[in-house]
């Protein structure tokens, strides 16, 4: 996946552009909507066990900035941004 795509749907289903097969992970779970090369936007879909951006849980059907570095966990699957990976 690159951030020239526009976003991303994170989910349990294999359509998903990132999926995640852990139970704790909605087959919708969340939406990594691509910005700029600094960051982009996550957005939870009302995911049942929620998506955390460094341990803060993100309020459903919001979006919360990411920049590289930053810990993202769907459900209790862990995900941690690194310079060009998505």
């Amino acid at each position: 996946m690159s951030l020239d795509d526009s976003w991303f749907l994170v989910g349990r289903l294999p359509g998903c552009a990132l999926s995640l097969e852990h139970p704790s992970v909605s087959r919708h779970h969340a939406v990594l909507h691509g910005a700029d090369a600094a960051g982009f936007y996550v957005y939870d879909l009302g995911s049942t066990h929620g998506t955390f951006l460094n341990k803060a849980r993100v309020p459903p059907r919001t979006y919360c900035r990411v920049r590289v570095g930053h810990g993202l966990r769907f459900g209790v699957v862990l995900y941690e941004m690194k310079s060009g990976n998505i």
